[in-house]
């Protein structure tokens, strides 16, 4: 299974910054998807997100999520 760290979370889905992620990962909308090391790094499963991502957002046409 592929994981990421947030901030290549956020280039390979086109965010311009981490902060939307992080206030996912904060709020629990992406807790199925977040994965703890044991020095407390955070990294998210890449399998579904973007389709997760896409069904709870609004893409922009240059396919960039809002």
């Amino acid at each position: 299974m592929a994981f990421a760290t947030i901030s290549e979370t956020a280039k390979i889905l086109g965010f311009r910054s981490r902060s939307q992620l992080y206030q996912w990962i904060d709020s629990g909308r992406l807790d199925e998807f977040l994965y703890l090391d044991k020095k407390g790094r955070k990294y998210l499963k890449l399998k579904g997100l973007r389709e997760f991502m896409t069904a709870n957002t609004v893409p922009r046409s240059n396919g960039v999520f809002s």
